[in-house]
């Protein structure tokens, strides 16, 4: 039977850890890494899945490798569930936290990762406002805003729009697209950067 090959979303994200842990560990040590997720999302049903089945799947194809990971697995919903679920899996001694599905937790989390400097690593936090320069323990691990913006531009040139009314979430992420979206459409004017502003 030939191995599976389920390297992406969260399972790019874990492969990426393990060989980044296997690079600095001494051999032969187990590490301990939290997993938070929301197991009543979409999203983190799906990267509970994929997440254990990279980790299956690369300890296959490299049984060599000496160091392995032990995964605890929180499930959080809110930004106090996070909080929470951070605080048990650091009394535990977790190396690293993956997870923080939206940017709210990612912020709050992050304070977790600089204050007891352990990675917080998210796949699914697109804002540019967790910049690793401002929080050097969060790693994204999925595209910026930027380059989704670009996608909607490469859209609106194709149809040849020359206006469009953006409607988003009134939350950090919908608030922090807008003036990404701003600067990237040719139609750039007034009703965009009155919402940049508002």
């Amino acid at each position: 039977m030939a191995t599976r090959k389920i390297w992406s979303g969260g399972g790019c994200c874990i492969l990426w850890l393990v060989c980044a842990v296997v690079c600095v560990s001494a051999g032969g040590e187990v590490v301990k890494v939290g997993v938070v997720l929301d197991l009543n999302t979409t999203v983190g049903i799906l990267s509970n899945t994929s997440i254990q089945m990279a980790l299956s799947d690369f300890y296959t194809v490299n049984p060599q490798y000496k160091t392995r990971l032990s995964l605890l697995f929180k499930d959080a919903g809110d930004i106090v569930g996070v909080a929470s679920a951070a605080t048990e899996l650091l009394r535990d001694g977790v190396k690293a936290i993956i997870g923080a599905q939206t940017t709210e937790q990612a912020i709050y989390i992050t304070e977790f990762g600089r204050k007891y400097e352990v990675p917080i690593i998210s796949f699914t936090v697109t804002t540019p406002s967790l910049s690793p320069k401002q929080n050097p323990y969060f790693i994204r691990a999925a595209q910026n805003d930027w380059a989704q913006v670009e996608a909607i531009n490469a859209i609106v040139q194709l149809y040849g729009w020359r206006e469009i009314v953006p409607i988003y979430g009134d939350t950090e992420y919908g608030r922090g697209i807008i003036p990404y979206l701003g600067d990237a459409l040719p139609c750039k004017k007034t009703a965009l950067n009155w919402l940049a502003e508002s």
